[in-house]
């Protein structure tokens, strides 16, 4: 039996498998009464309202997609015999696809509301993925301290881990490992970034190889969005020490992972472009290092075309597009100090002043796709970047990874597959 809400989703996934301008009106007979009523009467429906959000951001139709989370979020205490335990579920749910919308402060309203509300019997998985979610949005807003109790709390409901551990609670870890390698370069702790790369890459080699990932339908997803966040830390961890060939090495990967994300989930993807993102400040990066000043001007080319997808892909409002503006505008710094420093000096002339000779870290650099620098505040010069999947927090690629593969279910495949 279908509703209007199910019918959205088939509008929805036809303009964009089929590319009609503009989107159509895939929302022709769905009403905010509508959509009330339905999760209102199942607040199961969250996820398919979830799903359909996503589609309108691929869409580029991010107020729609605004405007449908918030209709959801508002039906469900009015949901007669609602369980909390599931309200709680679904606000989760909600949170992190407002969040990958750049919404973070709603985000963060959602995700308390349901901290204030999941009664102490509920599972403590769900406790501490509550948690963890909002330890993550509180990264993303560059509120370290917040961060860092919301992150505990998630681990203490979460435990110590084990072989027999759901794939859930892997992911849960996996978030956790990002934003602690977000709290380690805020704090330029370089020993806790290493130590927060290898829970990393423990958690999400145990997610990708768990008995029932053969069995989830986002796995595909699930597999690029975590191998490029577990890139984005170790691209951090060879820039912390300064090794020229494995920044190299990585950005051949960042290379492999989006030419893999725009053959599996399409060009257009959120994840792509995102992947894109962090592929263009690993190169301006890559290439200040290298003194190679031809490179370093295609790699800041590269960065203002990155800005551009971003602000089709997420919209001028979201804190990826305004971090991927910053970069361009650094890049362009970068290159003319660069620039300036090639020039023959005039005869009888000293050092000038504020040229570097480049790679030589004079000027800001850029940040990536996420919320600015990771110490937060004004950029002073010679600052490091940090690329979207750090976004400022290291983990707003992981955790949009997560609304994608728990909100889409079997549509997002659907939808995947069809991706050109």
């Amino acid at each position: 039996m279908t509703n209007a809400l199910s019918e959205a989703i088939g509008r929805a996934e036809t303009a964009l498998t089929d590319r009609i301008p503009g989107g159509g009106s895939p929302l022709a007979g769905l009403t905010d009464a509508a959509l009330a009523d339905i999760v209102g009467r199942d607040p199961a429906s969250v996820e398919d309202a979830c799903y359909l959000a996503a589609l309108l951001q691929a869409l580029r139709r991010h107020d729609d997609a605004r405007r449908i989370l918030r209709t959801a979020a508002a039906s469900l205490p009015a949901s007669p015999g609602t369980d909390i335990t599931r309200r709680a579920a679904a606000l989760n749910r909600l949170s992190v696809r407002m969040a990958s919308l750049g919404a973070l402060e709603e985000a963060s309203h959602w995700l308390r509301q349901a901290i204030q509300t999941i009664p102490a019997s509920a599972p403590a998985l769900l406790h501490a993925r509550t948690h963890a979610n909002l330890a993550s949005v509180h990264a993303q807003r560059e509120e370290f301290r917040q961060a860092a109790v919301a992150s505990q709390r998630a681990r203490q409901y979460l435990g110590p881990g084990n072989d027999a551990e759901p794939v859930e609670a892997l992911d849960v870890r996996g978030l956790l490992a990002a934003v602690d390698a977000a709290l380690a370069r805020s704090a330029n702790d370089r020993d806790r970034l290493s130590q927060a790369l290898g829970d990393f890459r423990g958690s999400s080699r145990g997610t990708l190889t768990h008995p029932a990932a053969d069995a989830d339908e986002g796995r595909r997803y699930r597999e690029i969005s975590a191998l490029t966040a577990r890139a984005a830390l170790e691209f951090d961890e060879a820039r912390s020490t300064r090794s020229q060939p494995r920044l190299e090495q990585l950005t051949g990967l960042f290379e492999t992972l989006a030419s893999k994300s725009a053959a599996t989930l399409g060009a257009d993807h959120p994840q792509t472009v995102a992947v894109l993102l962090d592929l263009a400040c690993a190169e301006f990066e890559t290439a200040r290092g290298t003194g190679d000043l031809d490179r370093l001007e295609r790699a800041a080319h590269t960065l203002g075309a990155a800005a551009g997808r971003a602000a089709q892909c997420f919209g001028e409002g979201h804190p990826l597009t305004h971090a991927a503006v910053e970069n361009r505008a650094i890049a362009a710094e970068h290159l003319a100090l660069a620039r300036a420093s090639s020039l023959p000096a005039a005869p009888g002339s000293g050092p000038r002043s504020g040229a570097a000779p480049p790679g030589a870290g004079a000027g800001a650099s850029p940040t990536g796709s996420g919320r600015g620098t990771v110490r937060g505040g004004a950029r002073e010069p010679g600052e490091e970047p940090v690329s979207s999947s750090r976004a400022g927090t290291g983990c707003s690629t992981w955790w949009g990874a997560a609304a994608w593969a728990r909100c889409g279910g079997r549509a997002t495949r659907r939808w995947a597959d069809r991706s050109p």
